[in-house]
Formats: C-alpha cells, structure tokens, sequence
C-alpha cells in the first residue's frame, strides 16, 4: 500500500519534524506514505502540479486536505480561490484521481483560532473588512462543507479532521478559548501541534483500516 498525502504547510508539516502525521502513519502502520504538502498551496498549484508530475502513478490512495489557504481574503476583498473554483478544483481532482485508477480521499482542514487581532492568531494577520459579514471559521468551513458535499455526491471517502478537532474542543460556546485549551493548533492559529498532528493521525489510520 502506499499512500500520497496532497496538502499545505499542515501536510508539509516541516516544523513538526518526525512528529508530522504523515510521518507517524508511515512509521507506526507500516505503510508507505509519500509527503507531497508545499506551504502556502492551494487546490490551484495542487492542480498544475496533477497535471505536470507523476508523482501519482505509483500509489493506491490520494489523501488530498486543502481549504485553508483557499479562503485567504486577498487585498482585492476577495478569496485567492473562489468557492466556484473551489469545487471545480476538487471534482476535478476526484474525476482525475479515479482515471488513473487510484483511490481518492478527502479530508476537511482543520479549525482556526481567530484571535483577537491583537494575540497573533488569525485575526492579527487578516484584518480584511470581508470578516465582518461572516467570522473566518465560519467562512474557511464553507471550503469544508464542498468537501462533504463532494465526498457525498462522488461516493469518496471523507475524513473530517474539523468536526474530529471540535470534537475534541468542545462544541460551540466560545470555541477560539476550548480550541487554545486543547493545544491541537499553534500559535498562528492555522497550524497544528504535536498533538494536533497526533489526532490527524489517529482519525486518518481509524478512517483508513477498511482501506487497507
């Protein structure tokens, strides 16, 4: 079995050395996985790199977690990858995926930690105007809720690692202090811990048994 884990800097996971969840899902289940997250990547590069690398010939299954940077509001008042696109990217991925005849699953990205715009949280490096419509854990889930909808509609796979880390949180009632508390996100507000990286693992090797 081998395995392509497609992603941002919370695939990458550079930071976190050999306590990435990649790298613990190699090592503690034997199989073989291949890290291809690049920090900063949305499903734009993801899929420029489909369509110009064969990294994806050799494997059976396709992690594939995008969402985050995505949603990033530009100075332009508006997303770097629309949610039309968004789900374009990933039906696209899907329909690509199963022509060569490999396994794709998706996974929703994690919770943020908004942060008064003062504590280095999201907020401290998103001051967009747009975040006074909808809060940006609001508005980064509608990227998760295309990937529910598309696992649904597709018949894939979906490991939701959002709902898994609100779980883990505490539903609900002042969300940012329960997530701060769980110690699963960082300081940034986007990235995850030790722990954090430690709970993706434990929810992606319980999702994938049946797979193996």
């Amino acid at each position: 079995m081998r395995i392509i884990a497609l992603g941002d800097s919370n695939t990458k996971g550079e930071m976190l050395g050999d306590q990435n969840w990649t790298t613990l899902l190699a090592e503690i289940t034997g199989t073989e996985v291949v890290n291809e997250g690049v920090n900063g990547h949305t499903t734009e590069d993801a899929k420029l790199r489909l369509e110009s690398k064969d990294i994806y010939l050799n494997g059976d299954i396709v992690l594939f977690m995008f969402g985050t940077n995505d949603s990033v509001i530009t100075e332009l008042e508006e997303p770097k990858v629309s949610l039309t696109r968004f789900r374009e990217n990933i039906i696209f991925f899907v329909k690509k995926l199963h022509e060569i005849n490999l396994k794709p699953v998706l996974m929703t990205v994690i919770p943020l930690i908004e942060g008064s715009g003062e504590d280095g949280y999201y907020l401290s490096r998103h001051h967009s105007s747009f975040f006074k419509k909808i809060s940006p854990r609001e508005w980064v889930n509608q990227y998760n809720d295309i990937v529910r909808e598309i696992a649904v509609s597709e018949r894939v796979q979906l490991i939701d690692i959002w709902q898994h880390f609100i779980t883990i949180a505490g539903e609900k009632e002042d969300l940012d202090t329960k997530l701060v508390d769980s110690r699963l996100i960082d300081s940034s507000g986007t990235h995850l811990t030790i722990e954090g990286a430690k709970e993706v693992y434990v929810k992606i090797n319980k999702s994938l048994k049946q797979l193996y």
